[in-house]
């Protein structure tokens, strides 16, 4: 593998997909409770460890910055101007929307070498979400499995194609950068209007220190 590429962040357990016990989305629109270990990496490796892995990491401060980084990327992708100017109301351009928000935290969080754990956390939330949005809208939980490994699969595409084009955004033209973008939405969107989102959030944190970022001053 590539040194750098964003799957590096990422640990084998995550590429299995292994399934949770589901929790739909409140309609509230309250985020389900996300735990960190999968059932299935209990038996790969040893309980005690885990057990105390958990615990910790259940206690790190951290993790209720990270909760609040989460909801702030949710909160983002449903205000962002693009569904006020075009009044648009489809799932599955929020989840574009959502994913590439997420994408750019991922992207920031490697670009200042935070913890691996921590991208893995947002992810593994994001994932459970998604395992929540299928059931909520009437998805069978046999079919869910399938259905997960390909929004993860497409997730996993996007995070590889966008942390490339943040790392050399500056050097680009707006029709490389264009033909990127188009190719990572599940639908026809209006590109210059994403194009300029990017832009803006991507330098902005370039210049971002650690500090504001905790404090959640981005976006």
């Amino acid at each position: 593998m590539k040194e750098g590429s964003p799957k590096i962040w990422l640990t084998e357990s995550l590429l299995s997909f292994p399934i949770l016990s589901i929790e739909s989305v409140s309609a509230s629109g309250k985020l389900p409770l996300t735990n960190f270990f999968e059932t299935q990496e209990v038996n790969k490796l040893n309980t005690k460890n885990i057990k105390k892995g958990f615990i910790l990491f259940f206690l790190n401060p951290q993790k209720k910055k990270l909760d609040l980084i989460y909801n702030k990327i949710a909160e983002q992708s449903k205000d962002l101007f693009y569904f006020k100017k075009n009044q648009i109301n489809d799932i599955e351009i929020f989840r574009d929307f959502f994913q590439i928000n997420l994408i750019i935290v991922l992207w920031y969080m490697r670009l200042k070498n935070l913890n691996h754990k921590y991208s893995e956390y947002l992810i593994k939330k994001f994932i459970k979400d998604m395992e929540g949005m299928i059931i909520e809208l009437g998805g069978s939980e046999t079919s869910l499995r399938k259905k997960i490994r390909t929004i993860v699969e497409n997730f996993y595409g996007r995070l590889y194609a966008y942390s490339s084009l943040f790392d050399k955004i500056e050097n680009l033209n707006q029709k490389q950068i264009n033909r990127i973008i188009s190719k990572n939405f599940s639908k026809k969107i209006d590109i210059e209007i994403i194009q300029k989102y990017l832009k803006i959030n991507i330098l902005n944190l370039k210049k971002m220190d650690l500090t504001d970022f905790w404090e959640l001053k981005f976006f």
